[in-house]
């Protein structure tokens, strides 16, 4: 009598093994995608804000360098001359104008330069001697500005010229508020 074979074992992966399979993958890749997208705009981020705090600082290095070569007004005030002064700019703003020496590669002299804080923005205008005067914005963005002096016995003034003319502050300070929140503050030693 022949011998009752089983049929043979089929190999292979059931229908319901092979979705599981796929859904599980899919989950996966959506998992990894998420994750990537997180990582590249945490990167995008971290990239504007390097860029933000660079322009910073190098507003900060072009101001330094202004006050570095700052020389003090004229005594008696000549006319034609800024000395050391802040006052009221344009669109109800605030000034900060003087005099610095000139670089040696641009020849010796004197050029007015001023710092002008209107409508969030922060310009900063040079005037060489019979020439238009040169414009260019630093930065944008500003909420609110301030700035103190300090004078020869170490005072905080909010305004300057003092009484006595003919004279820089021993220090500047900036407080800027920025259009997001936050607060940064900056002093300068001129003397």
């Amino acid at each position: 009598m022949p011998a009752l074979h089983a049929p043979p074992a089929q190999a292979g992966f059931t229908l319901i093994e092979v979705m599981v399979a796929v859904v599980l993958l899919g989950v996966f890749a959506l998992t990894s995608f998420r994750a990537l997208d997180a990582v590249l705009a945490a990167e995008r981020h971290a990239r504007a804000e390097s860029q933000r705090w660079q322009a910073l600082a190098r507003v900060f290095h072009r101001v330094e360098a202004d006050l570095i070569d700052a020389v003090p007004p004229a005594t008696p005030p000549q006319a034609g001359r800024a000395g050391f002064v802040v006052e009221p700019g344009p669109a109800g703003g605030l000034e900060l104008a003087f005099e610095r020496q000139r670089p040696e590669d641009l020849g010796f002299g004197l050029v007015e330069v001023r710092y002008r804080f209107a409508e969030g923005r922060l310009t900063r205008v040079e005037r060489l001697p019979a020439r238009e005067p040169d414009a260019e914005t630093l930065l944008e963005g500003i909420e609110r500005f301030g700035a103190r002096f300090m004078d020869a016995s170490g005072t905080w003034r909010d305004e300057w010229p003092p009484e006595r003319a003919g004279t820089l502050p021993r220090a500047l300070q900036w407080n800027l508020t920025l259009a997001d929140g936050i607060e940064l503050t900056r002093i300068w030693r001129l003397q």
